[in-house]
């Protein structure tokens, strides 16, 4: 699929309508060449945008140890998706504890000691 075909199509389209202005915003470009190049949808590039960008952010330690092969894909998102509804105090501390032995655990594993972790930090009494 030709990158500028998205763009292109969203010209064609404001061109139809009465529109007197037509805002382009990159974002939605970036999405549509994402989409483009790993043949997805643009809900489905969003997805992988939205993981990367909250990944690099919110989880540096997990980030890194997904680029150095310590974790693999499924076992990244696990902690990602876990983390997802935390606060970044909290993901920090949670983050401090799973990434070091993720690689010899299950995602099943990880998503508990996830579960367990934010337990214990929310009320350490009942646990």
């Amino acid at each position: 699929m030709e990158l500028a075909a998205p763009a292109r199509r969203r010209f064609a389209e404001a061109a139809g309508r009465d529109a007197v202005v037509e805002v382009l915003y990159p974002v939605d470009s970036l999405y549509d060449e994402v989409a483009g190049a790993l043949t997805l949808t643009p809900t489905a590039a969003d997805g992988l945008i939205r993981f990367a960008t909250e990944l690099t952010r919110r989880l540096p330690a997990t980030y890194a140890a997904l680029a150095a092969g310590d974790i693999d894909y499924a076992k990244t998102r696990t902690i990602w998706h876990a983390t997802d509804q935390v606060d970044e105090k909290l993901t920090s501390t949670v983050e401090a504890k799973v990434p070091p032995k993720a690689p010899e655990q299950t995602t099943g594993q990880i998503r508990a000691k996830i579960r367990r972790l934010i337990k214990e930090v929310i009320s350490p009494r009942s646990c």
